[in-house]
């Protein structure tokens, strides 16, 4: 297999998913699905037991995808702020109507 499949669900009527380890492994793509608003950010944690924080960008802005509303795939270029990060949380813009699973691709 050239990846392997990560899942980090974001439950009906909340904005953050799980906290999901993604070890020593690089990121590859993130699939979304459906989801109920357009603009998704990224925290992350150095431990699991820690408060996740906002990733930002070396602008200090949060690290944003913005997109449709429907599924799309995310290539790894456009998540590279996020390499290094073990412990990644995704951050909706607005609660879901239901819960939503995202597939985060790795390999390593």
């Amino acid at each position: 297999m050239l990846y392997e499949v990560v899942t980090s669900v974001i439950a009906s009527g909340a904005t953050d998913s799980d906290l999901v380890d993604m070890g020593n492994r690089a990121i590859v793509a993130l699939i979304v699905p459906t989801i109920d608003s357009a603009a998704l950010t990224f925290k992350a944690a150095a431990d699991p037991g820690d408060t996740p924080v906002l990733v930002k960008d070396k602008a200090l802005a949060n690290l944003s995808v913005s997109a449709g509303t429907g599924s799309y795939a995310i290539h790894a270029d456009s998540l590279v702020g996020l390499a290094g990060f073990r412990w990644i949380q995704i951050i909706a813009g607005a609660a879901q109507t239901a819960a939503r699973t995202f597939k985060w691709l790795v390999k390593g």
